[in-house]
């Protein structure tokens, strides 16, 4: 946390952060009641603090969503392998079609698309 603290502080600007835990809760009861980040609520304080937008790009959960807060935006990103059914409580696939994103970030902004094999 300490690290992810001092990285923050030192930003001056809109950020785009990479990490395979989503950062929040990301409304998938599967994965969030048994495969969430065990310390998500500090880690999603500190972006909610953080003065500029935060684009966070995710993996992990096997699942194509987009939730944003206030000023910061997750993205995650499908699985390269199986989709996780977003809505079952139990263990479910939805389907085996490979997902990945593709991010464009330049002066105009972010775009991101997903796409399926």
């Amino acid at each position: 946390m300490l690290w992810l603290e001092e990285q923050l502080a030192s930003a001056t600007g809109e950020l785009v952060v990479f990490m395979h835990h989503p950062p929040v809760l990301a409304g998938v009861p599967f994965m969030d009641q048994r495969y969430a980040l065990v310390n998500w609520q500090e880690v999603w304080r500190l972006f909610l603090a953080f003065p500029f937008p935060i684009h966070i790009f995710t993996g992990h959960y096997h699942v194509d969503k987009v939730i944003r807060r206030q000023s910061v935006t997750v993205y995650l990103t499908p699985s390269c392998f199986f989709q996780i059914d977003p809505h079952a409580e139990p263990f479910k696939i939805d389907h085996y079609r490979i997902g990945f994103r593709e991010i464009e970030w330049d002066a105009e902004g972010i775009m991101t698309t997903v796409r399926y094999l």
